[in-house]
């Protein structure tokens, strides 16, 4: 599943990013650990990490309710946002922060 997910991210980066070369730059800018992180950032995978107790990393941006009962148990969730293909623009980008700003203020509402 992980082979399927990262060949479609990058099939889709191939097919809509303008300037590939320049982009994958940018890209390994944005990912430290470049595999484990574009998982994590562009295939929507989830890690638990090794050197931090009880910590999840992840850039599901519904997190509090995918992790609830990780969360109610004392896991520390680490939100990084999803980076993710502008196909009108023909770009990578992380997710913009407007969204995430407006998704929990429309969260906190909600509650």
């Amino acid at each position: 599943m992980a082979r399927a997910c990262f060949y479609k991210f990058f099939e889709e980066y191939l097919q809509f990013v303008k300037n590939p070369q320049l982009e994958i730059i940018k890209l390994s800018k944005l990912t430290n650990d470049l595999t484990s992180d574009i998982l994590v950032r562009c295939c929507g995978f989830h890690k638990v990490e090794s050197a931090r107790y009880k910590t999840i990393t992840t850039s599901c941006v519904n997190y509090e309710v995918v992790f609830e009962e990780y969360i109610k148990k004392g896991w520390t969730i680490q939100f990084i946002p999803p980076i993710i293909i502008n196909k009108e623009k023909g770009y990578i980008e992380e997710y913009p922060k407007e969204f995430l700003t407006i998704r929990k203020i429309l969260s906190f509402n909600g509650k």
